[in-house]
């Protein structure tokens, strides 16, 4: 034990190996090269993804409520979990968009879908009168009760 401690603590005094910081040149590229997802905009990510959530979407559509709530399940699992990559978010919100669609009968449009992922991510969404602010925020509020996150949803 008295062995392992005195190792423990050589390996902490010891100084960080840190490679140089990139200079120059390679500082600018580095720099730039860092930067570039954060030039790209926002909403033209959010434009992207969404035409993503609608084509899977209507792929979705043509299958039935078994298939549909066993995939809700397998997703929300992943979710919940943490292990969900970009795909199976957009995924995880076709099966929530054709979920509102076959039990309420509304059928989210770009513009939804696209608020509804800047709601999940964390921003906040500028929705005009009529554009189906509620729908959404139902949305958004169903993927992050799927990650375990405690949610309320409010509308007017």
């Amino acid at each position: 034990m008295t062995v392992a401690a005195t190792t423990a603590w050589r390996t902490l005094a010891r100084p960080l190996r840190v490679s140089r910081s990139p200079r120059g040149l390679d500082a600018a590229w580095a720099w730039t090269v860092g930067q570039l997802p954060r030039l790209m905009p926002r909403r033209s990510r959010l434009w992207r993804r969404s035409g993503e959530i609608m084509s899977l979407r209507e792929q979705v559509s043509g299958r039935g409520t078994a298939w549909l709530a066993q995939e809700a399940s397998r997703l929300r699992a992943l979710v919940r979990r943490g292990r969900a990559s970009e795909a199976d978010l957009n995924a995880a919100m076709a099966i929530v968009c054709e979920a509102a669609r076959s039990v309420m009968g509304l059928s989210p449009h770009r513009e939804q879908i696209m608020g509804a992922l800047a709601l999940g991510s964390g921003a906040v969404a500028e929705m005009a009168t009529g554009e189906g602010k509620t729908l959404a925020a139902a949305l958004a509020a169903t993927i992050a009760g799927w990650r375990g996150r405690g949610t309320h949803l409010v509308t007017v």
